[in-house]
């Protein structure tokens, strides 16, 4: 007697698509990638409400808007994934701690206002022509202070 298999191959496993997890879920995919994530949103296992936790702060639906996270110095270590930040994210502020990696401007939301990474220990090169349009002038000096090798020294006119 023979037997028949169908194997089934999903290849769009890769990105995730932001809209079809709650906020609760990115930001939780987004701080542990972080040190010690427990200080930001209580217990790993069973995660506080996120408009509940230390560094954010929601608006009045409920929607993720900012992150700060700054000054944790040689304790703040960790990698960033934008892939995870809400759509309705506008400020980002992590500076003066020791994150590392590579960052894509690509992946920041929309709506992103705000993105400070000074004084960090990120590498690799930053793409500005992949920036998003609302973030530009002094927040470009900013991102690139938080590199530790050099940045693009021609930024297009759209992030100046």
């Amino acid at each position: 007697m023979f037997a028949a298999f169908f194997i089934a191959c999903d290849d769009g496993i890769g990105r995730v698509d932001r809209s079809m997890l709650s906020q609760q879920e990115l930001m939780e995919l987004f701080i542990f990638g972080l040190n010690e994530p427990e200080e930001i949103c209580g217990s790993r296992d069973d995660p506080a409400d996120v408009c509940e936790w230390e560094g954010v702060k929601c608006n009045v639906d409920g929607e993720v808007e900012r992150f700060l996270w700054i000054s944790k110095k040689e304790d703040g270590t960790g990698t960033l994934g934008f892939e995870f930040l809400p759509c309705s994210m506008k400020s980002l502020q992590m500076w003066n701690n020791a994150l590392s990696g590579t960052i894509h401007l690509a992946d920041l939301p929309g709506k992103i206002e705000v993105v400070y990474l000074c004084d960090n220990q990120l590498t690799g090169s930053l793409n500005f022509d992949r920036l998003p349009a609302e973030v530009g002038g002094e927040m470009v000096e900013w991102l690139a202070q938080g590199y530790v090798h050099s940045v693009p020294t021609s930024i297009p006119a759209h992030a100046v």
